[in-house]
C-alpha cells in the first residue's frame, strides 16, 4: 500500500481529541488539534532543490551521485566554506549543500557536523539508522552560534523516517517561508509526498509500516523558532509544530521506545512546541510510545500548547519553563493551550516545572489531564497566572492528580469558560462522558489575589468544579488563600459520597452553590490565617508558613500503600521544597512540610 493512500486511511477513521468540556451543560469539541496527520498533496513524489540556484544552494540529493557511507565515518558540511567536490571528511574540505548530504546513506558511527555560524535553506533527510551501542549523531563544529537549517518551506527542516539510534544536538531550526518554488510547483522532500503548505515542523520524526518499532532518538540541545505552513484554507494557518514524533500502523504492535529531549527552547510555533503521538485505532495500550523524557527545556510564546503527549507511557516531563502558550502575538497563532497535557497517557509524572502566563478561551490551565489517562500526576511545580486555572482533570482518568504544587494568580478567565481551582470533569471526547476516578489534588498552596490581573475587577469569579459523572476524587491538606475582594465558589454536581474534603484550610471568602448537594468536612478550616511567609509573592519561598501556623501538622496523614504510584495512600515522601512528608506523622496543610 502506498504510502499516502495509508495516511488516506487513517485521517478517515481517526481524529486524536483533546479537551473542551465547558463547565457548563452544553460542552463542546471545538479545540481538535487538527491531528489529523500529514497532508499530502499529489505531486508524485519530491524531487525538488528549492534554495537559491543562483547561489549553486541546493537541496535535491538528485542533483548528486548517491553513495553509502562504510559507518563510523565523520562528514563536515560548511555552507560559507564548503565544497561539494570535497570528500567531507575533514573541517578543511566540507561539503557545502544540503542536497550533498542527502544524497549519502549513512551507517553506524556516522556523524554529520554542521559548521557552527553557517545557515542553509532546505531540508536535511537522514538516510540510515545508527546501533543501539553506535548511534549516527548529527551536531556542529566550531565557535560560535549554533548552525541554523532553514526549512525554507518543506515541510520539515530535519526529516526522520523510519530510522533509529539517532542523537541530534547542538542546532537551529527555523521554517516559515512558502511551501512554493519559484516557478509554483511545491516543495517536497525526497521520496516524499508530505507538503509543507498544510503542516509545518522544525523536526519531524515519522514511523510507519506494520510491526515495526523505533528506539533511541535523542535531541539534545536546539533552538526551534518561527514554524508556520502558508496554507490556502486559512483555518490551518496555525498547524506549525516544533518537534513531532509520529506513528502510522495497520493493527499491529508498533511505537518509539526511549525518547530523550534535553535543553530545547522552542519558541514562536503555530500551535504546539513538542507532539508526541500514536495514531492508531483504536487506543490500545500495547501500542503506546515509552520511556519518554523531557528535562531541562524552555517553551515561549507558543501559540498552542508547549507539550502534548497522546498515547504514551513511562514518561518523565522535569525541570522545564513554560511562559505564554496559547500566544496571540503572531496572527497566525492557534491561541490556546495549557503548557502542556497528556491525553490517553499512563505512568506520567510531570514535575519541577513552572508553567506560567498561559492563555486561551479554553483549557490553558498550567498543566492538565485529558481524558483517558492512568497514574498521571502533576507534582512539585509552580503555577502562575495561567488563564484558565490550577487544576484540570477531565474523563475517563483513574489515579490522576495534583500534589504538592503552588499556583500564584490562576484562573483569571470570566464568562462561560470561567477560571477554576480544582477541576474534575467527566469530558471523554465529543458527545461522550466517562467517569474519571480515583484522582485527587493534596498538599497544594493556592494564592487567589484580590483584583483580577486581565479585567481589574474584584477575582470573585473562581470555583472549584466537579462534574456530574465524577467518581471518587481525594481533596486533602490543600491550602486556600483567598485574597480580600475575591471568592471561590464551589460547585460540586457529583453525587457526595464520591468525593472526600478533608484537612482544606480556606482563608477567605468562600462559596457553595445551593443548586446542588455539597458540604464541607468537620475537618476543614475556614477563617483562619495561615501565616504565609508573603502572600502575594511570585517566589514559592513566599508561600512557606511562619512559626506558629495553624497549618503546621494539621493535615490528614497519606498512607497505606508501598507502591509509589498509588498516589491516594502512597504521598510520594517529600514536599515542594525537598522537606520529608511522614507516613506516620500529620504532614502539613499546603505544599511547605517544613518546621
Amino acid at each position: 500500500m502506498k504510502f499516502n493512500n495509508i495516511i488516506l486511511i487513517i485521517f478517515t477513521v481517526l481524529s486524536i481529541a483533546c479537551s473542551s468540556d465547558t463547565g457548563s451543560d452544553s460542552g463542546d469539541s471545538n479545540n481538535t488539534g487538527n491531528n489529523t496527520g500529514g497532508n499530502n498533496n499529489n505531486n508524485n513524489g519530491g524531487n525538488n532543490s528549492g534554495g537559491n540556484s543562483s547561489s549553486g544552494e541546493t537541496t535535491d540529493p538528485n542533483d548528486f551521485s548517491s553513495s553509502t557511507s562504510p559507518g563510523n565515518t565523520t562528514y563536515y558540511i560548511s555552507f560559507s566554506s564548503g565544497n561539494d567536490s570535497n570528500d567531507g571528511k575533514s573541517e578543511d574540505k566540507p561539503f557545502k549543500n544540503l542536497g550533498k548530504i542527502n544524497s549519502i546513506t549513512y551507517k553506524a558511527g556516522d556523524k554529520i557536523m554542521f559548521k557552527s555560524g553557517d545557515t542553509w535553506r532546505g531540508y536535511f533527510k537522514l538516510l540510515g539508522s545508527g546501533d543501539d551501542s553506535n548511534k549516527i549523531e548529527i551536531s556542529n563544529y566550531g565557535t560560535g552560534t549554533k548552525p541554523k537549517i532553514d526549512g525554507n518551506g518543506y515541510q520539515a527542516s530535519i526529516f526522520l523516517e523510519n530510522v533509529e539510534n539517532i542523537n541530534i544536538d547542538g542546532l537551529q531550526l527555523t521554517n516559515q517561508a512558502s511551501h512554493k518554488l519559484s516557478n509554483g510547483e511545491t516543495k517536497l522532500m525526497n521520496g516524499s509526498e508530505r507538503s509543507g503548505e498544510d503542516e509545518r515542523y522544525g523536526l519531524l520524526v515519522l514511523r510507519y509500516g506494520d510491526g515495526r518499532n523505533i528506539s533511541n532518538i535523542s535531541i539534545k540541545n536546539l533552538i526551534i523558532s518561527d514554524i508556520y505552513p502558508t496554507p490556502s484554507d486559512n483555518s490551518k494557518k496555525h498547524q506549525g509544530y516544533g518537534i513531532r514524533f509520529e506513528s502510522y500502523n495497520n493493527s499491529q504492535i508498533n511505537y518509539y521506545d526511549n525518547i530523550e529531549i534535553d535543553n530545547v527552547e522552542i519558541s514562536l510555533t503555530g500551535h504546539y512546541g513538542i507532539h508526541i503521538v500514536n495514531r492508531m485505532s483504536p487506543a490500545n495500550e500495547d501500542f503506546y510510545h515509552r520511556n519518554i523524557k523531557i528535562t531541562n527545556s524552555k517553551f515561549t510564546n507558543t501559540g498552542g500548547s508547549g507539550i502534548v503527549l497522546a498515547r504514551c507511557k513511562d514518561v518523565l516531563v522535569e525541570n522545564s519553563h513554560f511562559n505564554g502558550t496559547g500566544a496571540s502575538t503572531d496572527s497566525r497563532m492557534w491561541n490556546r493551550g495549557s503548557g502542556m497535557w497528556t491525553y490517553t497517557c499512563n505512568d506520567t509524572t510531570i514535575q519541577n516545572n513552572i508553567f506560567e502566563n498561559a492563555y486561551g478561551p479554553q483549557d490553558s490551565f498550567g498543566a492538565h489531564i485529558d481524558w483517558g489517562c492512568k497514574r498521571v500526576v502533576i507534582q512539585y511545580n509552580l503555577s502562575k497566572n495561567n488563564f484558565g486555572g490550577f487544576g484540570e482533570i477531565l474523563g475517563q482518568n483513574e489515579m490522576c492528580g495534583y500534589r504538592y504544587n503552588i499556583s500564584i494568580g490562576d484562573g483569571t478567565r470570566t464568562g462561560q469558560h470561567k477560571g477554576l481551582i480544582f477541576w474534575v470533569s467527566d469530558f471523554a471526547g465529543t458527545n461522550r462522558r466517562k467517569a474519571s476516578k480515583n484522582n485527587f489534588y493534596y498538599n497544594n498552596t493556592v494564592f487567589v489575589p484580590s483584583i483580577n490581573s486581565v479585567n481589574n475587577s474584584p477575582m470573585d469569579h473562581l470555583g472549584i468544579l466537579f462534574r456530574e459523572m465524577s467518581e471518587e476524587t481525594f481533596v486533602y491538606n490543600n491550602l486556600l488563600y483567598i485574597s480580600d475582594q475575591a471568592k471561590v465558589t464551589f460547585e460540586i454536581r457529583n453525587e457526595s459520597e464520591y468525593n472526600k474534603f478533608k484537612n482544606n484550610l480556606y482563608y477567605g471568602t468562600v462559596d457553595i452553590n445551593s443548586a446542588y448537594d455539597f458540604k464541607h468536612d468537620s475537618s476543614e478550616i475556614f477563617n483562619t490565617d495561615p501565616l504565609l511567609n508573603n502572600p502575594g509573592g511570585s517566589s514559592p519561598n513566599d508561600y512557606k508558613l511562619k512559626s506558629g501556623s495553624p497549618a503546621i501538622k494539621a493535615g490528614i496523614v497519606i498512607n497505606g500503600s508501598s507502591n509509589v504510584k498509588n498516589f491516594i495512600q502512597n504521598n510520594g515522601g517529600k514536599d515542594f521544597f525537598g522537606n520529608n512528608v511522614s507516613e506516620t506523622e500529620k504532614p502539613n496543610i499546603g505544599a511547605y512540610n517544613g518546621n
